[in-house]
């Protein structure tokens, strides 16, 4: 009985290896995601805080060398929102693409599997027909020492 080997076992290796470093990827784009998520609700609770403090409270008045510094203050905090929001954006992006990335890597995997499967299949098949001719030799062979009407 010979012993099965896959053609393309190599290649179906390094699409398993590539689809484990695909699912590292996203996982990893996924945490970063989560990080950038926090940074931009962190930037945009910063922002509101500081417009309650920097909006008096009705009726007071603002003095006008106050005003400079708070304008600059806002534009800031605003810059730093921004940064975090489009941060988050590009985060979010790269788990678009891991999720892309993984799908392809598992699709070309299955698809070497499958053929695997078939050509193991096909090679059962025959071991098994193979197997199954020498059976039927074997008893042939007995028959003819068998049989009483063979004179020896």
């Amino acid at each position: 009985m010979s012993t099965f080997k896959f053609s393309l076992e190599r290649v179906r290796q390094l699409r398993q290896r590539a689809e484990k470093e695909a699912a590292i990827n996203l996982a990893r784009a996924q945490v970063t995601e989560h990080e950038a998520q926090a940074t931009a609700e962190h930037a945009a609770e910063q922002t509101r805080r500081a417009s309650e403090v920097l909006s008096k409270t009705p009726g007071s008045v603002t003095k006008i060398g106050e005003l400079r510094p708070m304008a600059l203050l806002r534009e800031r905090l605003g810059e730093v929102e921004r940064a975090a929001e489009k941060a988050q954006a590009d985060a979010t992006a790269q788990v678009a693409v891991g999720t892309r990335t993984l799908g392809a890597a598992m699709q070309a995997r299955r698809a070497l599997d499958r053929l695997h499967d078939k050509q193991l299949g096909s090679w059962k098949a025959d071991e098994s027909r193979d197997e199954l001719a020498v059976m039927d030799e074997i008893a042939r062979v007995r028959a003819s020492h068998d049989d009483p009407n063979r004179r020896s």
